[in-house]
């Protein structure tokens, strides 16, 4: 279920991690059916070895069907045998569990499902559902204040159009810098996020404000591209995103624009 991008390896690992982290939490909820839908990419060995965790399988309390999934479903079981009745590559098994009435069922899918009818009192998870989720987990354990606005204004910016993928980066990117310097240097990594460097972005202090500034970052993403923001953001990507945005970048007029929102 992993698609062929140039996501790294890590990142199809943790939105499995999130996607069983939100399964585990509609487990306890007792929800009946969800349907994760489109997320990608997303490494199916990583969620198979979460859904095989006594969590789940001790008490039966997840049914899944990975959809077209065989290869894996039937590597999995063979791994996990006490998976057997719990696991499906096929959609009709969704089904199946639902007209027995045992819960909590979960699709998971990459292509339109033939059976959607029979499966529309199920709740949808989205990548803005794992989005959410990440974006607490980063504010949960982020070591000053303002990194957890930061987290806080991306969780609110569904406007901003950011892929799962593109946030899980910037995540591992910040916790890979020293703690010290992760508040100073974020805005270096904007390019992550398919944003521009931003000097300016630590100089505000509310989530609010943050939101602001960044969605300004994005419509300027917008009015630029394709003139300058592909050499801009494979310029950052090759120098880590130390390359400092000089006159010429867009971002100098975000500046500028920056300095309305905040009087």
């Amino acid at each position: 279920m992993t698609s062929p991008n140039d996501s790294p390896a890590y990142v199809g690992i943790k939105a499995a991690q999130l996607l069983a982290a939100e399964l585990h939490s509609a487990v306890d909820r007792n929800e009946f059916g969800v349907i994760a839908q489109d997320i990608s990419p997303l490494n199916s060995g990583t969620l198979i070895n979460e859904l095989a965790s006594p969590s789940f399988t001790r008490r039966q309390r997840l049914r899944t069907s990975l959809v077209a999934e065989d290869a894996t479903v039937e590597a999995a079981i063979a791994r996990h045998p006490e998976m057997s009745e719990l696991l499906s590559a096929q959609e009709e098994a969704a089904v199946a569990w639902r007209n027995l009435n045992q819960r909590t069922i979960a699709v998971i899918t990459n292509r339109p499902l033939s059976k959607a009818a029979s499966l529309r009192d199920f709740r949808v998870i989205s990548e803005r559902d794992l989005t959410k989720r990440l974006c607490a987990e980063e504010r949960d354990k982020a070591d000053v204040s303002w990194l957890r606005t930061l987290w806080d204004a991306i969780d609110r910016g569904k406007a901003l159009r950011i892929a799962l993928s593109d946030i899980i980066e910037f995540s591992v990117a910040l916790a890979a810098l020293p703690a010290s310097e992760r508040s100073t240097r974020a805005s270096q990594h904007l390019y992550l996020l398919k944003l521009f460097p931003d000097e300016h972005l630590a100089d505000e202090k509310s989530d609010s404000r943050l939101l602001r500034r960044l969605q300004q970052n994005r419509e300027l993403v917008v009015s630029e591209r394709p003139r300058h923001l592909d050499a801009a953001l494979v310029d950052q990507r090759a120098a880590g995103g130390t390359q400092r945005c000089g006159s010429s970048c867009p971002m100098s007029r975000l500046s500028v624009v920056g300095s309305r929102v905040s009087t």
